[in-house]
């Protein structure tokens, strides 16, 4: 794990460092990298069976994906998209947040279904269903494919 974490970080040092105007990576690469360790980072601290966990920090990895995710000057790629909304998914119905978890499942359906994941489309709509159950919507989780 530790070695994980060290190389996680590194890559995030190494992806600040591009310039945002370089003619060799375009922006739209760097940030699509960027909110990929972000949330890689969000995952990592996130993990139960990790010595290190620590949901405020695996929150701040996600709010700082999200916010250049949500960016409209950047472009993120719809796969880095999908695994972020349901990184979110998962972390805020782990947390009860059931409302958020709902948000972010239907967000991440939602753009999933312009570019297929079908494992992904699989666990959004496992976790939607028990984030549905979990805010009292008993009729909508028996309703989500």
């Amino acid at each position: 794990m530790e070695k994980a974490i060290t190389y996680l970080l590194k890559s995030k040092t190494e992806i600040e460092k591009i310039s945002n105007h370089g003619k060799d990576i375009p922006l739209s690469k760097k940030m699509d990298m960027l909110v990929s360790i972000n949330t890689n980072l969000g995952m990592f601290y996130q993990v139960s069976n990790n010595p290190d966990r620590n949901l405020e920090k695996s929150k701040q990895y996600y709010d700082a994906a999200l916010k250049d995710t949500e960016n409209e000057n950047y472009k993120v790629g719809t796969d880095t998209k999908i695994n972020l909304y349901e990184c979110l998914l998962e972390f805020y119905n782990a947390g009860k947040d059931y409302n958020k978890a709902i948000d972010f499942g239907e967000k991440m359906l939602a753009v999933e279904k312009s570019y297929s994941m079908p494992y992904n489309r699989r666990v959004g709509y496992m976790v939607l269903a028990k984030a549905y159950l979990g805010a009292g919507k008993n009729e909508t989780s028996q309703k989500v494919p």
